[in-house]
């Protein structure tokens, strides 16, 4: 009998062990689009080195959809289109960059001011964070492995009306 119950216990934890790890790890990571719906709109930032918009809808049919481009005097430097997604039980955002496969990263954290989203096996970056400053400004960073250790690179973005954007 004692036989039978140590068999049985280690039978329930070799099952109920790696459940109980995803289920903590799972409770840990956003798994809704809401909870990423203050990003809706349209944010913009310039500095020397051109201006940015970034836009996003609405959540709809648990996506959110979005693009960022870079102009600099009449000259378009970069763009990329942007899909947050929740599938499968997790919240993830996927850049379709020009030229590259899609990149996944997966949300870590989400609250009512903050998402961040995490790909190690990606080179640069390896995170993404999006986090509300004001209902007019968020803060756009990434990071990830640098020359000299961890580098962030942090971008300051004010609201902006969608239907008036700022010249490039």
């Amino acid at each position: 009998m004692l036989r039978s119950a140590k068999f049985l216990l280690a039978f329930l934890l070799s099952v109920a062990a790696p459940s109980l790890a995803q289920g903590q790890s799972a409770a840990a990571h956003p798994t809704s689009i809401e909870q990423a719906k203050w990003l809706a709109g349209c944010w913009s930032r310039t500095d020397r080195g051109g201006t940015t918009v970034e836009r996003w809808s609405l959540p709809e049919a648990s996506a959110m959809f979005g693009w960022n481009r870079r102009i600099r005097n009449d000259s378009l430097l970069s763009y990329e289109f942007l899909v947050l997604r929740a599938a499968r039980g997790q919240l993830n955002y996927v850049a379709h960059v020009p030229g590259q496969l899609p990149t996944v990263f997966t949300a870590t954290e989400a609250s009512a001011r903050l998402v961040r989203f995490e790909n190690p096996k990606h080179d640069f970056p390896q995170e993404i964070r999006y986090e509300m400053l004001t209902t007019d400004s968020i803060v756009a960073t990434i990071a990830g492995p640098g020359p000299n250790g961890r580098r962030e690179i942090p971008m300051p973005f004010a609201r902006v009306a969608c239907t008036a954007l700022p010249p490039g």
